[in-house]
């Protein structure tokens, strides 16, 4: 008699595979929902940020697929002294909002249901093995999704029109790609920085044309270093829980030219510490002065060019198939490199830090975050198929007036610098 997977077997690798989802993810280990003392807040309760990842529950509710995160400005204007009457001077704060959303992601795999070679209880660790597999996906794909929010304002369910076409109530995406608005690089001036717009094309372009002003010199070195702490401070809110006040995720390439300066080297960045204020992160390179500094295998990189794809330039990401091929040169989840050209040459690629700050993505959860699973037997039981499911999203928290034209971001940046040659 063939075996049976029952829904108590269902919840069981649901929570099992979740829990690792959580534990594995470099992101996750940012947020709220990694301390289980913490309770992660409604969509209601309008709770602001305190970690760089802000996860947000939400209940099912009819034609909802967003919750809104509000944010009062600071008060601008001059009090009252002596006897000056006070009434009727009141000022009305100025309130930035920003929406995150959320959409179904789901993935299908097929398996065997029986067959000469599968047995009851093989089959059961079979298809285990299929739950398992759809969960590194489901990694992968979270990760994707985490890289492409903090890049270009959200995951690609919620800025492709390919996801909503079939939906009822609205059938475009919600959000709009828009690369970050604190983009910066080594040698910046208030001349040299990209202009903001609103529009997304325009802002690449003029973004290009910025980072076409550096040398295949301007690496990742203490210099820079420096330069990204002195922008850091001066532009984005501190986390507010722990020793560490912003998370800075390098690239393999930023990482390993960090490493060789010498300036870096002599300075103590206590790597082996360990206790509850600097819990162990895959990738760790050190903290120093507030900021954790980790290498991320899984970094995105900058096109300058439009040679290796036809909407270059651009980001490129590691995705679900470059995150498990294997690269002879360089290892697992590599991306094709090309070396800065020169000054003022719009050539080769940048590599791309990222500064994470208080609330830097606000994540909705609806009805909690487990993904869970679908068993759907065909042909009279002899095959199948099994189905992955998350109700979820990623949006980078970008404050915009009422009008929607003002657009503010002070939780977090991208730092550019150039891509050598030999990576």
């Amino acid at each position: 008699m063939p075996a049976v997977i029952k829904p108590l077997m269902l919840q069981t690798w649901s929570r099992e595979i979740t829990k690792s989802f959580i534990a594995s993810s470099v992101w996750g280990q940012f947020s709220n929902i990694n301390d289980n003392t913490k309770k992660v807040p409604k969509d209601t309760e309008s709770k602001v940020p305190k970690t760089a990842i802000h996860f947000v529950s939400s209940e099912f509710k009819e034609n909802a697929f967003k919750c809104t995160i509000p944010l009062l400005k600071s008060l601008v204007k001059p009090g009252v002294g002596g006897r000056q009457t006070a009434k009727g001077t009141g000022e009305k704060p100025e309130t930035r909002y920003s929406d995150i959303f959320w959409n179904r992601v789901r993935k299908v795999i097929n398996s065997d249901r029986e067959g000469v070679d599968i047995k009851s209880v093989e089959y059961l660790k079979l298809a285990k093995k299929h739950y398992d597999l759809l969960g590194d996906w489901f990694k992968q794909d979270e990760d994707y999704s985490f890289q492409r929010a903090i890049c270009e304002g959200a995951d690609i369910y919620l800025t492709d029109n390919q996801f909503w076409e079939e939906y009822e109530v609205t059938n475009t995406a919600p959000v709009k790609a828009l690369i970050h608005p604190n983009a910066v690089f080594p040698g910046m001036t208030r001349s040299s920085m990209p202009e903001l717009s609103l529009a997304n094309a325009t802002y690449k372009s003029n973004l290009v044309n910025s980072l076409s002003g550096l040398s295949s010199s301007d690496a990742f070195g203490y210099e820079a270093l420096c330069h990204l702490m002195e922008y850091a401070r001066s532009h984005i809110k501190p986390i507010q829980s722990g020793d560490t006040q912003y998370i800075v995720l390098l690239s393999h390439v930023q990482a390993a030219q960090l490493r060789k300066d010498p300036e870096f080297i002599a300075i103590n960045m206590g790597a082996d510490n360990r206790g509850e204020s600097n819990r162990v992160l895959s990738g760790v390179i050190g903290t120093w002065q507030g900021f954790k500094f980790i290498e991320d295998l899984r970094s995105p990189i900058f096109h300058l060019d439009g040679a290796w794809d036809e909407k270059a330039p651009g980001f490129e990401y590691v995705t679900y198939k470059t995150g498990t091929k294997i690269d002879r040169f360089s290892g697992i989840a590599s991306l094709e490199r090309k070396a800065k050209g020169a000054v003022a040459s719009a050539t080769g690629t940048c590599e791309v830090a990222r500064i994470l700050g208080n609330g830097a993505i606000g994540v909705p959860l609806v009805n909690g975050h487990n993904l869970t699973f679908k068993d759907e037997p065909t042909d009279f039981g002899d095959f199948g198929e099994i189905c992955g499911r998350k109700n979820t999203g990623h949006c980078r928290l970008d404050f915009k007036s009422g009008n929607g034209k003002i657009l503010e971001n002070e939780s977090s940046a991208l730092y550019f610098t150039s891509t050598p040659s030999g990576f």
